[in-house]
């Protein structure tokens, strides 16, 4: 089994839009970074106000409650993390940053939909097969994503199952008839997970 552990920290590969070298802040570039090769890929995606160190340990936690909690043996395939520059280095702007980050969010999906595309490009190459899991706006980040993937031209990236966490996407966006609903009911399945007592998300 995949070893998840504290060495597993910083063992976890990585797609990214940061700009190289940055934990915090900056603009949206090119994605970098590869997904592992030979089978499914799990897509984690941090949410707001995360850096990408917080982010790390965010998706270490995460794997290493599932391996705590695994049923039969089973444990998730190929899990990748994906970088975005959802926050800020200075704790106020971050504080006030967050309907920039938005665009921010917008901006990422389009880069990783290129991404995706040009990975599986040519008859040659594979299909790629994922899951994603996100967290807050994060969730934004891959209903964008799937609202991409789910338009022309006709690509080989397959979403088999998608889990939103206290996802920050207002639920009038994917209504029938509005801008994220299409993306939704293209991928696989779609589950959102959230406390009742949360009046914002």
């Amino acid at each position: 089994l995949f070893p998840y552990t504290t060495r597993f920290r910083a063992a976890l590969p990585e797609i990214s839009v940061r700009a190289p070298g940055r934990d915090s802040g900056g603009p949206v570039v090119d994605v970098h970074g590869e997904l592992p090769a030979g089978g499914p890929v799990l897509l984690l995606v941090h949410g707001y106000a995360n850096s990408a160190t917080a982010a790390r340990e965010s998706w270490a936690a995460f794997l290493e409650g599932v391996a705590s909690a695994r049923i039969g043996g089973w444990m998730p395939q190929n899990p990748t993390g994906v970088q975005w520059p959802g926050d800020e280095p200075i704790v106020v702007v971050n504080q006030a940053a967050y309907p920039a980050k938005i665009g921010v969010s917008r901006d990422s999906a389009r880069r990783i939909d290129t991404f995706l595309r040009a990975a599986c490009s040519g008859t040659a190459a594979p299909p790629i097969v994922l899951s994603i899991v996100a967290h807050s706006l994060g969730c934004r980040l891959v209903a964008e994503l799937l609202e991409c993937l789910s338009q022309p031209p006709a690509h080989r990236v397959i979403v088999d199952r998608v889990v939103l966490m206290a996802a920050a996407v207002p639920t009038n966006q994917v209504d029938r008839g509005k801008p994220l609903r299409q993306g939704v009911e293209w991928a696989g399945g779609v589950d959102a997970l959230y406390s009742v007592g949360d009046d914002v998300l």
